[in-house]
Formats: structure tokens, sequence, C-alpha cells
């Protein structure tokens, strides 16, 4: 996907056509449902539910059961994957932020998704507000991690620039990976490196920060991470002195950053430093 301005109709567009595709992926559901239910009962009624024929019954039911799910799990990839490109290829936290207040749901997924929105939008305070609520709900087995949960905390109290509470999370996740483990976290280096170079940047470490950011950007591909990489680098740059390159990094940003905050902090840092030609 690439960044683009939308217009006001074609966001709306967007909006409504991702209402419809979660909308029909809860009918397909139900609607799978009710033939499972429908073909269980044909089937107890043609086979009887004695000796060898109940384990028939029940075969079917979990084949059933097994096709059910495979088929929502393939929709809510694909739905999932359409709808994080907006973000993560798009860098447009506004638009993705309204397609989350649209649908409506109450997935735990779909709360997660909006707190890290607005973050990027800089609305801290709305975001730590719902961050709170999902760690009070863990207590009654929401499905969300201890990792995602303290990830969440990291953002806030990064964007907060609140560098002893972020210092104190960064150490917890670190002990959680080498204690757990935890490999279906595909992005976990990532992570951390990008929680590293945070932190690096907040103790005014800025040539360890640039080797973390520059890594990062020469190992990710998707939009949202570059844009946050060269903004962090432009910052970089202004502290070390180094104005011809912190006005490309900058202007990087402002380029490709859509709706993100870092585009309006990329234009105060440039006006700030008179670095607008």
């Amino acid at each position: 996907m690439n960044v683009v301005n939308y217009t006001k109709q074609d966001q709306e567009q967007i909006i409504s056509a991702f209402v419809k595709r979660f909308k029909n992926i809860k009918r397909i559901l139900i609607l799978l449902i009710v033939l499972l239910i429908i073909s269980l009962f044909i089937t107890v009624i043609w086979l009887g539910v004695e000796g060898t024929n109940r384990l028939k019954v029940h075969t079917i039911g979990i084949a059933l059961a097994l096709g059910i799910a495979g088929i929502k799990l393939s929709l809510d990839k694909r739905f999932l994957k359409d709808f994080t490109a907006i973000y993560n290829e798009g860098c447009n936290p506004i638009l993705a932020l309204a397609i989350v207040d649209r649908i409506k749901s109450y997935r735990t997924v779909f709360k997660s998704y909006k707190i890290t929105f607005l973050l990027a939008l800089g609305r801290n305070e709305e975001a730590k507000q719902i961050l709170d609520t999902l760690m009070l709900r863990s207590k009654d087995n929401v499905k969300i991690t201890v990792f995602e949960h303290e990830l969440l905390q990291f953002l806030y109290h990064d964007a907060k620039k609140d560098i002893e509470s972020a210092l104190e999370i960064l150490e917890k996740l670190e002990k959680l990976v080498d204690e757990t483990k935890i490999e279906k976290h595909a992005s976990l280096g990532y992570i951390i490196s990008t929680m590293r170079a945070s932190i690096a940047v907040l103790q005014a470490d800025y040539p360890q920060a640039k080797q973390l950011y520059l890594h990062l950007l020469e190992t990710r591909t998707e939009m949202i991470t570059k844009v946050s990489c060269h903004y962090h680098l432009g910052y970089i740059a202004i502290q070390l002195n180094n104005l011809k390159e912190a006005k490309e990094r900058l202007q990087y940003v402002i380029t490709n950053g859509n709706t993100l905050n870092q585009v309006k902090l990329a234009k105060q840092l440039m006006e700030a430093h008179k670095l607008f030609d």
C-alpha cells in the first residue's frame, strides 16, 4: 500500500468496505454454525447414536467444526492483513482508528490496535484509559498476553518521555522473553531493539541510539517503521549538530508520514532549527 492522502469520500468508501467485510465474516460464521447444527441433527437421525455410529457422528462433528474454524481463521487473517496495512504501510492512524470505531468490535485485538493508533496520534491519555481497562479485564481471562500488556505500557511511557517507567518495562520484557522463550512473536527482536533505541534517546546516548535506528532502517521494510526511524534519526542529527542530515530525515517524515503525529513533530523541529528552505 502506497502512502497517500485520501479524500473524505475515499476514506468513507474504505471504512464502509472494511465494515462490510467485518459484518460478512460474522454472518458467515453464524451461517456455518447453523449448518453444523443442522448437519449434526440430520446425521444423528440418519445414523442413530448407538455403537460405532456414535463415533461416526462425533467424527463428522469434529470435521465440520475444524472446517468452520479454518474458514473463520482465513477470513480473519486476510481482514487483519489488509486492515493493518493502512497503518503499517499507509501510515494513516486516523483512517485505521475510524475503521476500529465503526466496526464496534469488543475483541481485545482491536482494543490493542486502537491504543497503538491513539499513541501514534499523540493522544496518550485516551490510549492509557483503554489500556487500564484492558489490564483490569485481563483478570477475567481476556485473551491478551502479559507481553502485549507490557509492550503497550512501554509505548505509553515512551510517548510520555517517562524514562524510569520505560526502563522498568524493558527489563521486565527482556526477562519475560528469556524465561518463557516466547516464539509466537516473530518480531520480538525488532520490538526489543526499538525499545532500546527509544530509551537510548531518552538517556541522551545519541551515538548508541543512532546505531540502533540505522540497523532497524536497514532490516525493516514496512513504511511505518521507516518513517519512525527517520524521525528519530532526524532528531538525533539535530542533537549531534548535523543539520543537513536532520533536514533530509525530517523531510522524509513529512513526505511519507501521512497522518502520524510525528509529521507535526518533524515540522516543529524543522521550524525551530530553521531547516525549511
